[in-house]
């Protein structure tokens, strides 16, 4: 029953919108598209790395994200689809330094959001979708098992709130998002399990988990400011993403801490061809 029901909630939440039908509004739906990439502090442990203890690694990471926001037909026009990808790359360091670790992961999410307009300039989007990881921590002085792969397919409540900063006649557009995966699949394998035993030796059994709240807890918390600025719009941001699962006997952890500077355009696409418009000509999901 839990898994017909994920795999429901799952199909809903990638339902295109081109299959509903669209808004009688005849303005066209621009997109709001951001590019950019940070810099922060990581913090890395996992027990599949160091059996019985668990090690701390810190250092830095680099990053790129981007993003994609759109107004859909649904619900008269009261519904924005969100597409999210973020790359990373981490390097930490033990506590003495005599140890390493690198991470690699990338993250994909698709989010449909319900959009309240309380205030003229405060906008609260409630909602969420689908969210997908996949990624490795290597530990560089391990001569056996030395990379824990992590892949999840989780369902994802997002939320975000905008607000339009008027100072003098300068805008600036503030957000702050919040996503929290809440049920999914997981790969863990078991304490002590290699990878070489579990696929070259078809032990697989046991690998894939269903997880939630009581055995994996992730969120991210994001917060954006742009800035115009002549022909182009600049967006500065923190990102924090904490990791944690606890499964078969095996803890882990990936935290970070990340600022973000980035580039915003808006766009639309009419008869597969491509124009800028001025704003008052199109409607914004995000502006």
């Amino acid at each position: 029953m839990m898994t017909r029901a994920f795999l429901f909630f799952f199909f809903l939440a990638l339902l295109p919108a081109s299959l509903v039908a669209q808004s009688d509004d005849d303005l066209p739906l621009a997109i709001t598209e951001a590019t950019s990439i940070g810099a922060g502090s990581y913090n890395l442990m996992d027990t599949y790395l160091t059996p019985g203890i668990e090690a701390r690694y810190g250092g830095w990471g680099l990053s790129v994200a981007n993003e994609r926001m759109k107004l859909t037909g649904l619900l008269e026009g009261r519904i924005s689809r969100q597409q999210w990808f973020r790359a990373e790359f981490a390097r930490a360091f033990n506590g003495a330094e005599t140890k390493s670790e690198m991470e690699l992961a990338g993250e994909y999410a698709l989010n449909y959001h319900y959009r309240f307009e309380p205030l003229p300039r405060l906008r609260l989007l409630a909602g969420g979708g689908a969210r997908g990881l996949v990624g490795m921590i290597y530990n560089v002085n391990n001569g056996n098992n030395p990379v824990s792969v992590k892949a999840d397919l989780d369902l994802n409540l997002s939320a975000i709130l905008l607000y339009e900063l008027q100072l003098k006649n300068y805008p600036i557009t503030l957000r702050y998002q919040v996503d929290l995966p809440f049920s999914g699949l997981c790969f863990a394998p078991k304490y002590g399990q290699s990878y070489y035993e579990a696929f070259d030796l078809a032990n697989a059994g046991g690998i894939v988990h269903f997880n939630s709240f009581h055995n994996k807890f992730a969120i991210r918390n994001y917060l954006t400011a742009d800035f115009p600025f002549r022909r182009f719009t600049i967006r500065l941001a923190f990102h924090h993403q904490a990791y944690h699962t606890d499964m078969n006997g095996i803890r882990a952890h990936i935290v970070s801490r990340s600022f973000m500077l980035g580039f915003v355009r808006e766009f639309f696409s009419w008869g597969g061809k491509r124009g800028e418009r001025e704003r008052l000509r199109f409607r914004s999901a995000y502006y």
